[in-house]
């Protein structure tokens, strides 16, 4: 592991394989036409959330979460693409653009493992996370940079789905990720610190 410096913003997550981030770079490429009013993440940087660890994490702690995430033993993952989506369910001014991911049991099982894992270290500089099974498995493609009403969305969602007609594809992840979150002008740039293999 890299020396860092102490208390980093850091999460748990799988990356996309090429194929499956040219597909959603190309939605991307479609998205920008539609509206200026979005700001996307970069292509080599998006990933799909397992667990936020914290705004505050510690060196101790990370190196705790590491040595105990080496246990985790799952492979033959499948990671199907499903649709796109504007705003989570019940938020009154959505912000989050993302792709949602379908849910299969061997993603649940691993979620399950790296939320257990982690809670049984009982670590103060971690957040304390809600239900894993209530997890949306998604990839964030865009934030915005202003509110959306719900007939900008619609309108946009219907553009989209027109013009956008490619089958989402699916892939099998060889590893998970810790990542550290640093935020600069441009927004957040994405590190990895930690490798696990799947």
């Amino acid at each position: 592991m890299n020396s860092l410096e102490i208390d980093k913003r850091l999460f748990i997550a799988i990356m996309p394989d090429k194929k499956t981030r040219d597909y959603l770079r190309d939605a991307i490429r479609v998205l920008t036409k539609y509206s200026r009013n979005l700001r996307f993440v970069n292509v080599e940087q998006l990933h799909m959330t397992l667990q936020f660890l914290g705004n505050n994490v510690t060196d101790e702690s990370l190196e705790q979460i590491i040595s105990r995430l080496k246990s985790i033993d799952t492979n033959g993952i499948t990671i199907q693409m499903a649709d796109l989506h504007f705003g989570f369910k019940g938020q009154t001014h959505p912000s989050v653009l993302f792709w949602e991911v379908e849910d299969n049991d061997k993603l649940k099982q691993l979620t399950k493992e790296v939320h257990t894992y982690v809670q049984e270290l009982k670590l103060e500089d971690i957040k304390k996370q809600k239900d894993h099974s209530k997890l949306i498995h998604h990839i964030t493609l865009a934030r915005t940079k202003r509110t959306f009403s719900h007939n900008e969305v619609k309108k946009l969602m219907e553009k989209f789905n027109k013009d956008f007609t490619q089958e989402p594809p699916a892939f099998s992840p060889a590893e998970f990720v810790i990542m550290q979150s640093v935020f600069n002008k441009n927004g957040n740039v994405y590190k990895i610190i930690e490798t696990f293999p799947l």
